[in-house]
């Protein structure tokens, strides 16, 4: 788990490893796993200290009580915010469309019990279906492409998963509304950080 909570403010991103004296210290191991989801994102990746007062915990420092993984110097998420548009990166794409996922299996009365975004390791939702647990591969497209590609590797994932339930597949496909939508694939609108998206997702492709 590369950090405990991520937030948006405006058009940065900050992903948070909440370190406690004894329950949860930040090792070389975790350290690394913050700084290269940060860059996979370009985000920050901080680090809030708690210390104990009494039966409870509190920040260590004053403010957002936050520092930069890498410098240790403090961070105000507030004071990094520009107008500068930013274009989204692939991790990002990745992460909304798991999203989009989980939401459509909670409107389906599904129970989502567990889910990550960190590339390169599968798969990246786990949940309670009609008899047993199932799982899904999921895979974002930018437009042009709209139907992503099942990964190369599926036969793999799928052995290493079939003892722990059913597998599927889900394609998320997303475009800027202001997209012309050539067919031709031609003058295609960025997807800026803060802007709004369309989607296409067919639902979930079952893997026999």
């Amino acid at each position: 788990m590369p950090e405990h909570l991520a937030f948006r403010v405006g058009n940065q991103l900050f992903f948070v490893w909440i370190e406690t004296e004894d329950l949860s210290p930040l090792d070389d191991d975790r350290r690394a796993l913050l700084q290269r989801k940060a860059l996979l994102a370009q985000g920050h990746g901080c680090v809030l200290p708690l210390r104990r007062r009494g039966s409870e915990f509190a920040p260590a420092a004053s403010g957002w009580s936050l520092f930069d993984v890498t410098t240790n110097r403090p961070v105000d998420p507030v004071a990094l915010v520009s107008d500068e548009p930013i274009v989204m990166t692939d991790w990002e794409i990745y992460d909304f469309a798991i999203s989009v996922v989980r939401d459509r299996l909670a409107m389906n009365g599904f129970d989502v019990t567990d889910w990550q975004s960190q590339p390169g390791i599968e798969p990246a939702i786990w949940f309670a279906g009609k008899n047993d647990l199932e799982w899904v591969v999921v895979r974002a497209g930018r437009y042009p492409t709209l139907v992503a590609p099942i990964p190369s590797n599926i036969a793999d994932i799928r052995k290493a998963c079939a003892p722990f339930g059913v597998g599927h597949f889900a394609s998320v496909g997303v475009v800027s509304p202001d997209d012309p939508l050539n067919p031709d694939g031609s003058n295609v609108v960025p997807l800026m950080r803060g802007h709004k998206m369309l989607i296409r997702f067919d639902g979930l492709r079952a893997l026999q």
